[in-house]
């Protein structure tokens, strides 16, 4: 029930500038309807075919996820490269049809990527019996976000951020490099980080607008290089800066300690979720007890008050092996993956943007 409102909400804020397509799935996979403009006339008939949908037998979720990717295929160069193209994967159970492992569905999703870089891969864990591991490696390989979808409260909030979020994204395929002479420490940072040359390559992905991104950087004099995918003005644009030392300013100085008490936080939650699933749960109550020291050294701000909730609310998952499994191993994810590329995954922070917030006031409405 929860995945059929959530997709009658995604129609509710569509227009006739968008183009849907849906795949239902049990053991059988079926496209429903294929890429259509959501004119008010269409939108009738897209909303009959969602409220058709029953449950089925199995979740041959590698099956629908591949129907999806296809379906995003058949489109001309300008129409991958001049518009936003998102895959949504919604789930409430466990792949048990078709590929059932995570390293098979991420070739999957990567192979397609491949393909077609510009199509970003979202995945939604409803309630509390999916593998967010899972999830969360999909999302991954597809450029996207794991959301966590606990329960029907949650609903609105999680597609008012993944839809707020495409409808402004400003910035594709980002990459940012940092380089000096005699090579330099590797990044902070929970993006993926490659090495190149005398320094290292971060790929951030995509951007939306207002968003920030910081990258914890340990050089004395070196390169940064950034590189991106105007979605404003269709063209990649290049920027070259030379860093220098000097002294930080108050206010600089302050942003930097926030950025290193928010990474050791994603950092801490991520590592907290490995240690618990190998059953070590009184190391990853140190984790989060570690950084939740660290943030409130920091200071009294919203931001660190966030990073102090988001913690507690985890060591509440972390007090018994149950606990873990049915909430911790979804939060610790869903937290730790939010923080780290600071982008809001459903939970109310600093990095929603206005244009999320005025969807989520729309979805608290409906």
């Amino acid at each position: 029930a929860m995945v059929k409102r959530s997709i009658t909400f995604i129609l509710s804020q569509l227009n006739s500038g968008d183009r849907l397509a849906l795949v239902s799935y049990d053991t059988n996979v079926r496209t429903d309807f294929e890429l259509t403009a959501c004119t008010e006339q269409e939108k009738v008939g897209m909303g009959a075919e969602v409220a058709a949908i029953r449950a089925g037998s199995a979740t041959n979720l590698s099956g629908a996820l591949q129907a999806g990717l296809q379906l995003q295929q058949k489109t001309t160069p300008d129409d991958v490269r001049n518009s936003v193209r998102s895959v949504f994967l919604l789930t409430d159970g466990l792949a048990n049809a078709g590929l059932k492992t995570t390293p098979e569905i991420v070739k999957l999703v990567a192979d397609a990527r491949e393909q077609n870089s510009s199509v970003v891969v979202h995945t939604f864990g409803f309630g509390d019996d999916h593998n967010a591991e899972m999830l969360d490696a999909v999302a991954k390989a597809g450029g996207g976000e794991y959301m966590y979808v606990e329960k029907d409260e949650n609903l609105g909030d999680s597609f008012a951020e993944a839809l707020g979020g495409l409808a402004s994204v400003v910035a594709q395929s980002i990459s940012l490099t940092v380089s000096q002479p005699g090579g330099m420490a590797r990044p902070r940072t929970q993006f993926p980080v490659v090495a190149d040359g005398d320094g290292w390559r971060v790929d951030i992905s995509d951007l939306y607008a207002e968003e920030r991104r910081d990258v914890l950087v340990v050089m004395t004099e070196g390169v940064a290089k950034l590189r991106y995918y105007s979605i404003i003005s269709s063209e990649w644009v290049n920027c070259e800066l030379a860093c220098t030392p000097r002294e930080l300013t108050s206010d600089e100085a302050a942003a930097v300690d926030l950025s290193v008490a928010r990474e050791a936080t994603a950092a801490a939650m991520l590592q907290a979720n490995e240690d618990a699933a190998s059953g070590r749960l009184a190391e990853a109550r140190q984790n989060l007890q570690g950084a939740l020291a660290q943030a409130q050294a920091v200071g009294d701000c919203e931001d660190i008050r966030r990073l102090q909730l988001d913690l507690g609310e985890c060591l509440d998952t972390l007090q018994t092996p149950a606990d873990y499994q049915s909430k911790g191993s979804k939060k610790l994810k869903w937290m730790g993956g939010g923080h780290g590329k600071q982008r809001s995954r459903g939970t109310e922070c600093a990095y929603t943007n206005s244009v999320q917030r005025s969807m989520k006031s729309a979805a608290s409405a409906m």
